[in-house]
């Protein structure tokens, strides 16, 4: 199992996500060197609280701006960005009760997260706020 790196080719080309979106991949990297230490079950807890802290900033950041520029896909956006809040506090739930959520599930849901939402949903905004001087 390998966790994946920050890369250039992650930029959504507006400075102040992409240092929201690296918060996000360090997030997943803790948790990847806790399950290689075999703490990755300690670390769930930790992680849970860091992705409801990033996904209430980082998504109401997003939407802000959006919203402010006229964005035409901001409320698919938005839909999207509830889903993941909503998967996010599935795992937590099952995590919470202890019914059996393990690290890998969420190392998992993040690698996705990364692959389907920044990299194809997020890119899209990047080259609209480019288009309007935000970088």
């Amino acid at each position: 199992m390998s966790t994946i790196e920050w890369q250039p080719a992650y930029d959504v080309q507006v400075s102040r996500f992409d240092e929201q979106h690296k918060k996000l991949f360090q997030l997943m990297s803790d948790l990847h060197n806790a399950m290689k230490e075999g703490e990755g079950q300690i670390k769930l807890a930790e992680i849970f609280n860091a992705l409801t802290a990033y996904t209430t900033t980082h998504f109401s950041d997003e939407i802000s701006l959006m919203e402010s520029m006229n964005y035409p896909g901001t409320a698919e956006h938005k839909a999207q960005h509830d889903n993941l809040i909503m998967q996010v506090g599935e795992l937590n739930k099952k995590f919470v009760k202890g019914d059996g959520v393990v690290s890998i599930e969420v190392l998992n849901f993040l690698k996705n997260w990364l692959v389907t939402h920044i990299q194809h949903e997020d890119k899209k905004y990047g080259l609209f706020f480019n288009s309007k001087g935000i970088y």
